[in-house]
């Protein structure tokens, strides 16, 4: 199915597509089900997905750029040592979503969502989120540089061992959100909420809470 995969989709079913050190550019795929892919070393640049769902993908030291997700589903995703690139993403729902030792840079996400999902030893660089809710995440081993969010959410969020340097997270709720041995360095709280959130050895570097907008029910933090 590879070498025959069209450039344009749509409205059809997809099941068990392997793609193994193949380089791909400007697919678009429109109301279609992509169910048990594999991505395998490869180069997938300027692809479109509007409409659509993917579930039970895996993707392996793959490259994904210039993607454009729109009103899209996607469940039970994996991401293993793969870099996303300029990614845009609009009113979509990444469900169950594992990232690990991944590369995510220049990706903008409006009104979406990435629930029950997790960020294991990646790197997250100059990403800008706008109303995008991450509702019960875990990170772990994680830095996240230069980030952009804007009422970004984080009800019951997990971060263990991560770094956040030089963000910019204005209205960012991290209501009940836990934190374990993480780093805030020049970064700007403006109107953040930390909400009855757990903090255990985490530090302030050059980051103020004075801007916080609510510290209410805040545990494991000395406030003066």
């Amino acid at each position: 199915m590879a070498g025959a995969l069209p450039d344009q989709l749509e409205n059809t079913e997809l099941t068990g597509v392997v793609l193994s050190r193949e380089e791909l550019s400007a697919h678009r795929m429109a109301d279609c089900q992509a169910t048990a892919w594999r991505l395998i070393a490869c180069g997938l640049n300027e692809w479109e997905i509007v409409d659509g769902n993917l579930e039970q993908l895996c993707a392996w030291d793959s490259r994904l750029t210039n993607w454009h997700v729109d009103h899209c589903l996607t469940d039970h995703t994996t991401f293993q040592q793969c870099t996303l690139e300029h990614w845009r993403v609009h009113s979509s729902f990444f469900n169950n979503t594992h990232l690990e030792s991944c590369q995510m840079t220049d990706l903008a996400a409006e009104l979406s969502s990435f629930g029950q999902s997790t960020f294991s030893a990646c790197r997250l660089h100059g990403n800008r989120l706008s109303e995008v809710a991450m509702i019960g995440t875990c990170w772990y081993d994680t830095e996240l540089i230069d980030e952009q969010y804007n009422f970004v959410r984080f009800p019951a969020a997990v971060f263990i061992n991560t770094q956040f340097r030089g963000c910019l997270l204005k209205k960012a709720i991290f209501r009940r959100a836990t934190f374990i041995n993480c780093r805030f360095e020049s970064c700007d709280l403006t109107d953040a909420v930390f909400h009855n959130a757990f903090f255990t050895d985490t530090e302030f570097i050059d980051t103020s809470l004075e801007p916080v907008a609510n510290m209410e029910g805040v545990t494991g933090l000395e406030l003066s």
